[in-house]
């Protein structure tokens, strides 16, 4: 009885921690049904899998066929095999970011698989023929104390932090040559292991070194494909970003000149059409003409701070918020700048944008208050504007202070670029952008800091 307990156990030891260890990146969201649920759905499985190990690990027709250890590969790459089916069928998701967690959940199997029969050798070697004699059960108890706390640790704060910056598109070529020489590992361990007589300590005390710093040179290569992943996905992000901010500039210094136009040939027209009512005595027209020429010549008037580039921005986006019946309040205190027209008009056009967005979406009035200075060596910008609700991305925890562009995504229809142009903007001043949003009050905050001195970085 305690020979099957041992197999059933050491078996569980081995199986259960993988797949568990498969479910921990992905969010909540990303399962058919509660992590939870999944977990303990799975679990059970190996449970089962687990006592019906010994039955058929010691069944005389199929111990009497084959050697003992391949009998035990071959129902554990069976096992496997389900679980693996299993875990693609719970986890909605690319199939390359599951293909890349199995994988890695494959190197920490492989990497106790290896220390175990490294330790082994060290102890003595093999001194019976059982699959989980006392030695190799006290082993994978071992290993698993150690190895799983931190696989678990790793795939649930970095790996589940940072999937969903990975993009196997750019890297496709690299990472099916990873995998293939993962697979290819894999197979040659289990191979090896199967084939050797268990008394062979050539095997068991030499190769193993050299099968566990191969292991670690894996490691390596996945690693390096990660960042290299991350690395490629955020150049591409950040050479659209730049292609975006572009044409949004583009777009709202050709809307401030066509407004300023506007206002000019209407101002005209007014003029000229107030002297011909002005013949006939019409008081009431001639009221509500000036009336609006008043109105347009404010406009025009209004003079924020010296620098043309931030009075420009605030004199469009305060004429927009007055058509869209928003309060505006706006006060500015800056001269000649350092900063790029390009990236000034981007970053505040951006976050005077989202601020116009969030109040026309607003069940009650709109209000948006801007404050731009120096301070210091730097430029600080803050926009405060009434908004209903934000879309959070999950990556951060809500109401803690100001937060980094990536706690949010747009709410707008085919997304937006918005607060990574912001971000990016300040970034390249040596600054940064934070965003804040405050549920009790229907407030975001967006603030902004750039050097203006970036060279003495």
């Amino acid at each position: 009885m305690g020979l099957y307990l041992r197999h059933s156990f050491g078996f569980f030891l081995q199986l259960a921690p993988c797949i568990e260890l498969c479910l921990v990146p992905f969010e909540e969201g990303a399962l058919i049904c509660s992590r939870r649920l999944a977990m303990t759905g799975c679990a059970l499985f190996c449970a089962v899998a687990a006592a019906l190990f010994p039955f058929f690990l010691f069944s005389p027709p199929v111990s009497g066929i084959l050697p003992m250890s391949m009998v035990a590969n071959l129902y554990m790459f069976l096992m496997m095999l389900i679980c693996v089916v299993a875990f693609f069928w719970i986890v909605r998701d690319s199939v390359e970011k599951k293909l890349f967690v199995v994988f890695l959940v494959l190197l920490y199997a492989m990497t106790q698989y290896v220390l175990v029969n490294l330790f082994q050798a060290i102890l003595g070697g093999r001194v019976s023929a059982e699959i989980y004699s006392p030695m190799d059960f006290g082993l994978y108890v071992a290993t698993t104390l150690v190895l799983f706390p931190m696989m678990a640790f790793v795939m649930r704060k970095l790996i589940r932090n940072y999937l969903g910056e990975i993009d196997f598109k750019n890297i496709r070529r690299e990472f099916g040559a990873t995998l293939l020489l993962s697979l290819l590992y894999f197979v040659m361990l289990m191979v090896y292991s199967s084939m050797t007589p268990l008394d062979y300590q050539l095997y068991w005390w030499h190769l193993m070194p050299t099968f566990l710093f191969t292991l670690a040179v894996l490691g390596i290569f996945y690693w390096f494909l990660f960042q290299e992943s991350v690395h490629k996905k955020k150049e591409s992000e950040y050479l659209r970003t730049l292609e975006v901010q572009r044409l949004q500039y583009q777009n709202i210094t050709r809307e401030m000149e066509n407004a300023r136009r506007t206002r000019h040939d209407a101002r005209h027209y007014l003029l000229g059409l107030n002297e011909m009512l002005e013949k006939n005595d019409t008081d009431g027209m001639k009221e509500y003409l000036s009336d609006i020429i008043e109105k347009v010549e404010h406009r025009d008037s209004e003079i924020y701070c010296e620098n043309q580039t931030v009075n420009g921005l605030l004199q469009y986006y305060a004429g927009l918020a007055r058509d869209g019946d928003i309060r505006w309040e706006a006060q500015a205190d800056c001269g000649e700048l350092t900063i790029q027209a390009t990236d000034l008009t981007v970053l505040l056009g951006n976050a005077l944008e989202n601020a116009l967005h969030a109040c026309r979406s607003m069940k009650t009035e709109g209000w948006i208050h801007v404050q731009i200075g120096q301070v210091g060596g730097s430029l600080v910008i803050l926009v405060e504007n009434a908004c209903e609700k934000v879309y959070p991305s999950g990556r951060c925890r809500m109401g803690e202070g100001f937060l980094p562009a990536e706690a949010f995504v747009s709410g707008k229809q085919g997304g937006g670029y918005g607060l990574r142009s912001i971000t990016l903007a300040a970034q390249k001043y040596g600054g940064d952008a934070g965003f804040r949003f405050d549920e009790g009050t229907k407030t975001f905050t967006s603030r902004i800091r750039m050097n203006l001195h970036p060279e003495i970085l």
